[in-house]
């Protein structure tokens, strides 16, 4: 059965505005930092169903009942903190409120601060074996928009085609012990 048009209509408004706002919230540089900034963007939107898809995030809430998301970051600059920004509008996952913090990269090397639900990567870190063994001793989602961080062992990314698509590495959320709804594994793409 087709879908309605409606939906087409909505498909289209919606690239159109992502494309506006693309824009206004960064303006045009090297192509490269350009594709990257709609890679991190993309990541973002996703970020909330990947937490979302986890069998057991209702488990993962602190004790004051709100899940904790930590974005990673390398160092501070002008583009962290606009997309900072867009993740701080994240307000609940699956109806459970959320509290966004900010750590470092440097900060996760002895790392014994509140074990969040979900950890995205907010800028290239180069050395996240670290954050990705702690994101699988404590069943933690890890989400980086950067190519090659899902090859590397982080769980989750970003497949962009014709259309953008969650990309899951099955290998790393099975050892993390993640369980993810069937629904998300229908619709994303899977590295193995």
């Amino acid at each position: 059965m087709d879908r309605p048009i409606y939906l087409h209509l909505f498909k289209i408004a919606y690239s159109i505005l992502f494309l506006i706002l693309m824009t206004i919230y960064f303006p045009p540089k090297s192509y490269a930092d350009q594709v990257t900034q709609r890679r991190i963007l993309a990541g973002l939107d996703l970020f909330p169903s990947f937490l979302a898809a986890d069998r057991d995030i209702e488990n993962k809430q602190t004790p004051d009942k709100e899940l904790l998301l930590y974005i990673v970051i390398s160092g501070m600059d002008e583009i962290t903190a606009q997309i900072d920004g867009h993740l701080r509008n994240i307000r609940q996952v699956r109806g459970i409120p959320v509290r966004v913090e900010i750590v470092s990269n440097a900060e996760f090397q002895n790392y014994i601060g509140p074990v969040p639900a979900g950890i995205f990567l907010i800028q290239h870190v180069p050395d996240i074996n670290n954050i990705i063994q702690y994101s699988r001793e404590n069943s933690i989602m890890i989400v980086s928009p950067f190519e090659g961080d899902v090859e590397r062992g982080v769980m989750g990314g970003v497949f962009i085609s014709d259309r953008i698509l969650p990309l899951i590495n099955m290998n790393a959320v099975k050892e993390a012990g993640i369980r993810l709804k069937s629904f998300f594994l229908r619709v994303a793409k899977i590295y193995e």
